[in-house]
Parts: C-alpha cells; sequence; structure tokens
C-alpha cells in the first residue's frame, strides 16, 4: 500500500518479531525515537500480545518513559492466518530491528511488503541476521553500529518522507537479491561449497606431499 504517513500525517514505526527479542534496551531506544519524532506512533504485534497480561508489561516500557499510550498499538495473533500477520506492514512506515536478537524470516516479510528496517549491527550471528539481509539487498544505509546511532538513524529516516518512497521498490529489490531470487541463491551458495571444498583438498594435497606419502591418489580426487 502507500505510505501511511501520508494519509496520517505522522509517522507509525513498528516491530512484528517475536517478544523474547525485545530487550529492555531496545524498549529504551525505541522510546528515546517516539519522543525525538513529534506524533509518532509505534505498532507492534506478537502472538504473546494475545495476553493482557503481556500487554500490561510491554506497555509500561513506554509509559514509564513518558509516551502515552494513545500512541503505542499491540497487536495478539490474527488467528494463525499468515496473510493477516504480514497485512499489519500496511500500518507501518519503518521497521525497528530488536537487539541484540535481530529479525530473520521478520525483516524478510518486512521487506516484501515494503517497510524499511532500521538495524543494530551486533557482533553475534543473530544480532547480524537484519543487518546482513539489509547489505545484501542494497540497503545498507539503514543500518546502525551503536545503540545512539540507530536513534539517530531512525529519526533521519522518519523526518525525510522521501526517503521513504523506497516502500514502492523495496519488494522488487528483495526479489531481485541474492536472498530473494533462490536461484541466484542457490549459485551464490554453490560456489561457496566449491570453493571450500577445493581450498580443504588442496591442504590435504600440500599435507601428504610434505610427507611424502600418498600423494597420487589424493591429488587425482581433487582434481576429479
Amino acid at each position: 500500500n502507500e505510505l501511511p504517513a501520508l494519509k496520517n500525517g505522522y509517522i507509525t514505526f513498528g516491530c512484528l518479531n517475536r517478544l523474547h527479542k525485545v530487550t529492555d534496551e531496545a524498549f529504551k531506544v525505541w522510546t528515546e525515537i517516539l519522543h525525538a519524532v513529534p506524533n509518532s506512533r509505534m505498532v507492534m504485534k506478537a502472538g504473546e500480545l494475545s495476553d493482557p497480561e503481556i500487554c500490561k508489561q510491554v506497555m509500561w516500557h513506554f509509559l514509564r518513559a513518558g509516551i502515552t499510550e494513545d500512541r503505542i498499538t499491540l497487536i495478539g495473533n490474527t488467528n494463525g492466518q499468515w496473510h493477516d500477520h504480514v497485512s499489519t506492514y500496511n500500518l507501518v512506515d519503518i521497521g525497528l530491528d530488536p537487539f541484540p536478537h535481530g529479525s530473520g524470516v521478520s525483516g524478510m516479510e518486512s521487506m516484501m511488503m515494503g517497510v524499511p528496517i532500521v538495524s543494530l549491527r551486533w557482533p553475534t550471528i543473530v544480532g547480524r541476521l537484519s543487518a546482513s539481509l539489509l547489505s545484501c539487498v542494497g540497503y545498507a544505509d539503514w543500518i546502525a553500529e551503536s545503540a545512539d546511532d540507530y536513534v539517530k538513524l531512525a529519526v533521519k529516516k522518519a523526518g525525510d518522507i522521501s526517503l521513504l518512497s523506497v516502500r514502492a521498490q523495496l519488494r522488487n529489490d528483495f526479489l531481485n537479491s541474492y536472498i530473494g531470487n533462490h536461484k541466484a541463491y542457490v549459485k551464490v551458495v554453490e560456489d561457496k561449497y566449491k570453493k571450500m571444498w577445493a581450498t580443504y583438498c588442496k591442504k590435504r594435497l600440500d599435507s601428504i606431499q610434505n610427507i611424502g606419502v600418498g600423494c597420487e591418489p589424493m591429488a587425482q580426487r581433487a582434481t576429479a
């Protein structure tokens, strides 16, 4: 759909990741962003939010930071219907990635729905998922290297509607990337496996040649 901000007159941030990924540090950064972007809203959707008690716990993070309840929308399980789930992205202008565990499938769904993600590149594998996705699709300018940069980046993107025009092209960019084009992805992975195998064979051959034993059979296998 078209950018929600054009109709609403304000920016809506969103996160559709499982709640166990959302740390206190992530909530803190998100509230800083909401304070820095006037009249902005936040949408969160997760199966756990079907529980009213969980909703109260999540809302507490915003209320204690001075964010009023009317700026926060919490959505629970949509009867297990995937299309209803991803349609929530039609409410969101900018995705906010949790950390230190970033989004994987949710990040890909977000891009398929035209919603770019502000991501914090973390030093762990699970903390680099969304940053890797963004880099692969060609949106590395949505990656922050620190919590402070994450806030500044989100505020910058929210402050310039023209930067959000990527909504119309993000799905195509994703589908044309190595991660979105399964044939291109398989080709890249196959090439990496072949390179790894060739490197392994060369190391084994060099090792055998160094001790001068049985190098001819190994050379034949490596060549084959």
